[in-house]
């Protein structure tokens, strides 16, 4: 979800293994709630799944292939657009964003700090981020974590191979890291839940959810 890494913008199939739980729907059934932005949202299932609640919605992904299927849908009150997330620029705010499983692919610090302050310019009341937490206890991403940091020179960050390929570089967070990158950006956590989550590879570690609401300028 960056223009250094192709994997995002040319695969047939975006991967995942995270789903939300009850937290999402609660806030996004509330009433001060009638628009709803999904960053990252691959072929749009998350607000298909909204769409009784006859909220606007927009999706937006990188990925062309996933957003033909979504709009082939034609899902109610919904519009779906391909574009580079760091890049948006929309003439309108929204009452809730989601990030789910969408910042763990996004490449540096620097990067994701720019999404950030394009979603605050965005969003207006609520964000959700459903994501990967650093699970060192695990000898396997012990190992990835402490590799990646020699070839990253970023900790939690490693490179995810397929046939021997580097593909897309991946990140894993603390909870540390995820309260500056909202909080710099105007965003307080006002809710969270930490548990186990299964990742792409199959292995299960820490995961994170949690509804941020967006400070009142003062």
């Amino acid at each position: 979800m960056n223009n250094s890494n192709d994997f995002w913008v040319n695969t047939s199939k975006v991967p995942s293994s995270l789903t939300p739980n009850n937290t999402l729907l609660t806030y996004i059934s509330r009433d001060d709630v009638n628009s709803i932005v999904d960053f990252g949202c691959g072929e749009g299932k998350l607000l298909e799944s909204f769409a009784y609640l006859n909220k606007e919605q927009l999706g937006i992904d990188i990925n062309s292939a996933s957003i033909d299927i979504a709009s082939k849908k034609n899902i109610p009150n919904t519009t779906f657009i391909c574009s580079d997330l760091t890049k948006l620029d929309l003439n309108k705010s929204y009452e809730i964003g989601i990030l789910q499983a969408t910042l763990t692919v996004i490449k540096g610090i620097d990067v994701r700090l720019k999404l950030m302050d394009g979603i605050s310019k965005i969003i207006n009341t609520y964000l959700y981020v459903n994501d990967f937490l650093q699970t060192p206890s695990h000898p396997h991403y012990y190992e990835r974590y402490k590799k990646g940091l020699i070839e990253t020179e970023e900790l939690g960050s490693f490179n995810v191979f397929q046939d021997d390929k580097v593909i897309y570089q991946a990140h894993h967070f603390s909870e540390f890291e995820l309260d500056m990158l909202l909080g710099t950006n105007g965003f307080d956590i006002v809710e969270k839940q930490i548990h186990k989550v299964q990742t792409r590879s199959g292995r299960t570690i820490d995961g994170i959810e949690l509804i941020a609401k967006k400070r009142i300028s003062s």
